[in-house]
């Protein structure tokens, strides 16, 4: 079937009607109507004939040229109809096989008799007039021009054979497809074609739509996004050639109501006329069947539209139905007039017909052989000899290094010797990397399609299409055979999980990462070095200009207040040893990525016992002359992609790419700082960001416990999201230093640390490209080790501005909740603005500014309250729902929308790993690995969820377990867990979460509040050997689901050998052998909880 259908696309046509193009008369061929017997055996299409049949070649084929030619070749015991070479009026047809019988010239409609029962293919010449299809017709006339199919596709994947058959024959330079129905666990990998980039636009939460894009690979493409081209289910692609500048747009308008769509589209137009664009193009299904594009007219409600088109000089092209009697498939042209534009054939499996159009801008002579390929040049690390890089370092001549006092020259004669070292063993090599996808296709079978389409082009060969597609077939089984072959390689791997990662990233990986186009008040950026310099200019004006003046940072207006500095709080030095150098080394993930001193982290994992005691003398000398070496502050910035859109460049936050010898210094300082500053408790505790035991759960287990407590209350809360704006990068360097000092950091520490904040520069880079050094005149350099714990003190003081309300902090994410009663509104009011103008006045002494658009407040218990609050003189918004570090907090707290959205991005990936997996062992890996992850992220908050979300997310693993095993399992959902090895969610969230208690009651996890405590605290105390917790009174179900309240008494169920364990080892070991008893597990849940347990077992 999927053979048949391919031919009825590429069978020949022959002109029908005339159409001026470009000056002259154009044939425009018509397509042919099939016979409906097809059918495929080995050898290609075939039609059975029974003995005596008068076929003629109307059944063959409505062919209206009424002179053709065919040959009736006599092959053993079939007879077969084969296409002769194109013949002359003069010169009769030359047969294609030996052994044949020559018809002759004939009629259309002429009997041809079958003797005898026999098969024959369905195949009839082309005209002599050397006419074909649009296709061959567009790639003899436009070849050396830029010409683009529209196809309206109604699900690509189903597509591809028709797809990849069409490329390897006629090598379109662009293929634009609507109405595409990808989704987002369809991976590129999936729809790529080879020889060609693709972009892709999928519909947002829910089915079909899409469009979807194909560029050769020796054209100059990138996607172009933007936020004032916001047209629902639109695709934007750059293209550069021969210093010509084109803007190529597809999009999909779903039928419904044309107004607010008529918005968009105008807006998209009006834009598209100021951008700084050669040539413009706009195609796909529009569904407007009600415009005439002939004159062109409308009814009244498209005035509006039909007058910007003619105001803007947009011009559509498109007149001859593509849909039934209905043009849909338009394409609108901007300074530029296409050669010609045809419409051909239905695209099979489509109820719309294709569109072709030529556009008047030369390919190069040598676009097929263009490069796009950037060099790499690197070190192969995994093939050195490590023994003799140990062997050559030790062998260097040191004497100078270690007896010099000089930082600046013993680093030198360290580099020297290293890159001496590493140039003998490991030389520098240049890699080539191509930014397109890695071709499928073996160089054997790439050149026997290129014969073959050779072939069929000349021809039409129909046997020789048959060909093409059974190549096709091969080389995707081969591919396939690849694939689960590397799955079963990777599955029998020691590191099995890492390496189907591994897989699972690559098979994932997004193409075009590179930066290709930015925009920046309207003008284009598309040289690599410009692109860098821009990142660079913009990235260099986050900074401030630093203070010219210390700041008293006493209590300054009962605010900003910080301990004073005693001797037992001061700090001075850290103490560098062999010892805790090497164990860093050891900690270091094995990377080639290398900052501005060239060198890899694998050189000081495996570079001998020799390399610590080299650090320790330079790290030594650095602290001691208060100096931070001047090579290591020079970093690469790598544009890193927040959210929006990829071409503006606001959306981009930079990293600091530090050298590695750099990290294992700020690692140890770190290390110290944090283990004194905790130690004094001159950290606030409502801090949770980047300091050990504290994360993202401990921070919401606060939070919510506040939450849920004052609501038992009957406390209304009031909650205020801050937004620090470009909080890293504004940090005043003389200000924070002044803190410091009043933290207790004394010289030489504080003299190193002012040191590696000051006189340092960046250099941002892309791949080969690289900007100008910039200065960076403030922030606590993002990427490097120490600057996080920098900017935590610097905010540390943040918490003494709020004296009613209760601060949450992670990192420079900050939110106060308040408790008040509603008949107290108005003076509630007037505390909380208070609250809010010491922030102002905070945030304006330490330099520092809010994002107003990301500030806001949200309400729980009290729907309909209206509070004014402004915050640096403007107001604040009312917020319905927020997403605060994950998880989505909606104003009822139900968490509804957070199950919806984990659920709904669970299920994409594990669709993913489905379709794209053949092992169903990797498969169970996989979703152990990445999948079930996602439905655990803060597994305490499910318990305060309602019974249908909890239903909810255990069906992505019900629908799992069901997919792996076949629909010819007919075991329930336990047993077919039991048969994976898998424990039903709600089991494992029983565990991780009792895990979690564990951890937060012995104070391995911090938690700022006491409610999970023994019920009799004291080192012995032997009222208290079974190590029950104190359980907690409730009036509402919210406070009675909660992780605090449900879990203390689950706790003291527990069986006490389990309650006494000592370690968190030996915790977790005892919790799985007890919850592998379901009889326990039904005690542990009330009556109305047990009826969960019921339909999740069903």
């Amino acid at each position: 079937m999927v053979i048949k259908r391919i031919q009825s696309f590429f069978i020949p046509r022959v002109p029908v009607s005339v159409e001026k193009t470009a000056g002259r008369d154009v044939d425009t061929p018509k397509p042919l109507e099939l016979a409906p017997s097809l059918h495929e055996n080995r050898n290609g299409l075939v039609h059975t004939y029974p003995l005596g049949t008068l076929d003629t070649c109307t059944n063959i084929g409505q062919i209206k040229n009424p002179t053709h030619f065919c040959n009736l070749t006599k092959n053993k015991n079939s007879l077969v109809y084969s296409k002769s070479s194109t013949p002359t009026p003069n010169s009769p047809p030359k047969t294609a096989h030996t052994n044949s019988i020559d018809i002759g010239e004939h009629d259309a409609g002429t009997p041809l008799n079958i003797g005898s029962s026999c098969q024959a293919e369905l195949l009839c010449a082309e005209p002599y007039s050397g006419l074909t299809n649009e296709l061959k017709y567009f790639k003899c006339y436009f070849n050396s021009h830029l010409y683009l199919i529209l196809i309206n596709a109604r699900s690509v994947l189903n597509k591809l054979p028709m797809l990849r058959a069409l490329t390897v024959i006629y090598k379109p330079p662009v293929i634009v497809i609507t109405e595409s129905w990808c989704h987002s666990n369809i991976l590129d990998e999936e729809i790529s074609l080879d020889n060609y980039t693709h972009f892709r636009c999928d519909r947002e939460g829910g089915k079909g739509g899409g469009c979807l894009m194909y560029f050769l690979n020796a054209l100059t493409v990138s996607q172009l996004e933007s936020s004032t081209l916001n047209m629902p289910e639109t695709l934007w692609v750059n293209v550069h050639l021969n210093n010509v500048t084109a803007l190529i747009g597809c999009t999909y308008r779903a039928p419904g109501t044309f107004s607010n769509y008529e918005t968009q589209l105008i807006n998209t137009l009006e834009h598209l006329s100021d951008l700084q664009y050669d040539h413009k193009i706009l195609c796909g299904d529009f569904n407007l069947p009600e415009i005439n594009w002939d004159i062109p007219t409308g009814p009244t409600k498209f005035d509006k539209f039909l007058g910007t088109l003619d105001i803007l000089g947009w011009k559509q092209t498109v007149t001859t139905p593509t849909r039934g009697n209905n043009v849909l498939d338009l394409i609108f042209c901007h300074n530029i007039s296409p050669l010609s534009t045809l419409v051909g054939s239905e695209f099979p499996g489509s109820d719309h017909k294709t569109v072709m159009c030529a556009l008047p801008i030369p390919l190069s002579s040598n676009a097929a052989h263009t490069s796009t390929s950037q060099q790499v040049i690197y070190r192969n690390y995994s093939k050195a000899n490590w023994a003799l890089v140990e062997s050559m370092l030790r062998s260097s001549e040191w004497d100078e290094y270690f007896t010099t006092d000089d930082l600046s020259r013993a680093l030198t004669i360290f580099y020297h010797n290293t890159n001496t070292c590493l140039d003998a063993v490991i030389p520098l090599q240049t890699l080539k990397v191509s930014p397109h996808r890695k071709s499928f296709i073996k160089p054997k079978d790439r050149m026997k399609l290129k014969k073959l389409s050779t072939s069929y082009f000349k021809q039409h060969d129909f046997g020789t299409l048959g060909l093409i597609l059974n190549t096709l077939s091969s080389v995707s089984q081969a591919r396939d055979f690849r694939m689960r072959n590397e799955e079963r390689i990777a599955v029998a791997s020691p590191a099995r999980v890492y390496a189907l990662t591994e897989i699972l990233r690559k098979r994932m990986n997004r193409k075009n990462h590179s930066i290709s186009l930015l925009i920046d008040k309207g003008r284009l950026c598309t040289n690599s070095a410009d692109i860098c310099e821009l990142f660079n200019k913009t990235f260099a004006g986050n900074y401030i200009k630093p203070s010219v003046q210390l700041l008293d940072i006493h209590p300054i207006n009962n605010m900003a207040q910080t301990p004073s500095p005693l001797t037992p709080n001061q700090i001075s030095t850290v103490k560098f040893t062999y010892a805790n150098i090497n164990q860093t080394i050891r900690t270091l993930k094995s990377s080639k990525g290398f900052g501005t001193d060239g060198i890899s982290s694998y050189f000081y994992k495996h570079g001998g016992p020799d390399i610590p005691l080299l650090l320790l003398k330079i790290f030594t000398m650095s602290l001691e002359t208060q100096t931070y070496p001047d090579i290591w502050k020079t970093t690469f910035i790598m544009p890193k992609h927040k959210s929006g859109s990829k071409t503006e460049v606001s959306n981009y936050r930079p990293i600091n790419i530090t050298p590695i010898a750099s990290r294992i210094m700020e690692r140890l300082v770190k290390d110290n700082l944090i283990k004194h500053m905790l130690s004094r408790n001159i950290i606030s505790p409502n801090q949770h960001g980047f300091l050990k035991s504290r994360s993202c759960l401990t921070c919401h287990l606060d939070f919510f416990n506040f939450v849920t407590s004052s609501r038992d209350r009957r406390q209304l809360v009031l909650v205020i999201y801050f937004d620090i704006s470009k909080a890293f990068d504004r940090v005043d360097h003389l200000l924070l230093t002044n803190k410091l000092n009043s933290l207790g950091i004394r010289d030489p520490l504080l003299g190193w640390l002012k040191s590696f904040l000051n006189n340092r520069s960046q250099i941002v880079k892309l791949g080969s490209a690289t900007s100008k050094p910039s200065p960076i005149t403030s922030g606590v350099v993002q990427g490097s080790v120490i600057g996080p714990l920098l900017f935590t003190l610097y905010i540390n003081d943040i918490c003494a501005c709020f004296t009613h309300g209760k601060p949450f902090i992670f990192a420079d994410d900050l939110k106060v909740a308040y408790t008040f009663q509603s008949d107290d509104l108005g003076n509630f009011e007037n505390v909380v603005q208070k609250e809010l103008d010491k922030m102002t006045a905070w945030s304006s002494l330490w330099n520092l500014q809010f994002n107003l658009n990301k500030c806001g407040w949200i309400c729980f218990g009290a729907p309909s309250i209206d509070l004014k609050l402004t915050l640096q003189s403007a107001n604040l918004t009312r917020l319905r729902s927020v997403v605060d570090l994950g998880l989505r907090y909606s104003s009822d707290l139900t968490f509804s929308e957070q199950v919806a959205a984990q659920t709904r991005k669970s299920r994409m990936l594990l669709g993913c790993i489905l379709r794209n997996f053949h092992d169903n062992e990797a498969k169970l890996i996989l979703y152990k690995t990445c999948v079930r992850p996602l439905l655990e992220y803060c597994p305490f908050i499910i318990s305060s969820t309602r019974t249908r979300d909890k239903l909810r997310m255990e069906s992505i693993q019900r629908y799992f377990t069901s997919k792996l095993l076949g629909y010819d399992c007919k075991k329930d959902y336990i047993s077919r867990c039991m048969i994976l090895k898998l424990d039903p969610l709600w089991t494992r969230r029983l565990i991780i979460n009792l895990i979690f208690f564990f951890k937060v009651l012995h104070k391995i996890s911090f938690s700022g509040n006491r409610d999970i405590q023994f019920a009799q605290e004291g080192s012995y105390d032997l009222r208290n050997q079974t190590s029950t917790v104190t359980t907690h009174s409730f009036r509402l179900t919210l406070r009675e689901n909660f992780f605090t309240v449900m879990y203390s008494k689950i706790w003291n169920s527990l069986p006490i050998d389990i309650r006494t364990c000592s370690s968190v080892t030996s915790f977790k070991r005892s919790l799985y052998r007890l919850f592998h008893s379901t009889d326990y597990i039904n005690k542990l849940f009330t009556p109305r909880t047990n009826q969960s347990l019921i339909y999740y077992s069903t």
